[in-house]
């Protein structure tokens, strides 16, 4: 986002918009958890005080992936409340905030994203997704606890 210093009235300005995905300088690997799958939206209200330019609001995108639990392709919504400031000097005419709009966004994503709080991840036994509470039909009802192990060790 790059904002025009002369389009900040003198009790402040709201500006709202989005970046294209190639804002992010996302360069996609093999081995990427996630990546964007859509532009850099932005919602903020500036106000220069001086040679110091605040900036608040909120930033948000969609990223696509796979679930860390199930393995699932999914997509999810990242939104990020954003508050900081700018030095800015009499000689500039426009300042570029893309960058930390994108440190914003990419820092609150989380490290091991799942596709939903309901997802129980792989069966232990057949190692079938049980997402959606659905069953694996493999017939193990009972999993054994993973703890059990450690009780063997007080004997």
């Amino acid at each position: 986002m790059i904002l025009q210093l002369a389009n900040i009235d003198a009790e402040g300005s709201s500006f709202k918009g989005e970046d294209p995905i190639e804002a992010f300088e996302w360069v996609k690997g093999a081995t990427d958890i996630v990546h964007p799958s859509g532009p850099l939206k932005w919602k903020l209200d500036v106000k220069l005080f001086g040679s110091e330019l605040f900036v608040e609001g909120e930033v948000s995108a969609v990223f696509s992936g796979i679930c860390s639990r199930c393995g699932e392709d999914m997509t999810i919504d990242v939104s990020e409340a954003v508050c900081f400031s700018e030095e800015v000097s009499s000689q500039m005419s426009e300042v570029d905030l893309t960058s930390e709009l994108r440190d914003a966004i990419l820092l609150a994503l989380p490290n091991h994203p799942i596709c939903g709080v309901d997802c129980e991840g792989f069966c232990p036994t057949c190692r079938k997704p049980l997402s959606d509470g659905a069953d694996c039909g493999c017939g193990d009802d009972q999993w054994p606890s993973p703890w059990d192990s450690l009780d063997g060790l007080l004997e």
